[in-house]
């Protein structure tokens, strides 16, 4: 192979290359839908999170309930 031969192979070798890369528009929306789908990930959480500490305060009157009934007098 000579060289011009050598330099024409690499060339069309790159030129496949970065037909085969993303876009600026592939990225952008590949983006999107990372953040569409994080943003629902988060919004899960604080749910969550809510209902975590709407638990623990149940569970807390709970608690005290108990204690309560425990130091009435029994009749």
């Amino acid at each position: 192979m000579q060289l011009d031969d050598k330099i024409i192979s690499k060339l069309i070798e790159i030129d496949d290359k970065v037909d085969r890369c993303a876009t600026k528009e592939d990225l952008k929306a590949s983006e999107e839908r990372v953040i569409t789908v994080l943003d629902g990930h988060t919004a899960t959480l604080e749910r969550l999170d809510l209902e975590r500490m709407a638990m623990i305060t149940r569970f807390e009157r709970v608690e005290d309930d108990i204690v309560a009934l425990k130091n009435t007098p029994k009749r």
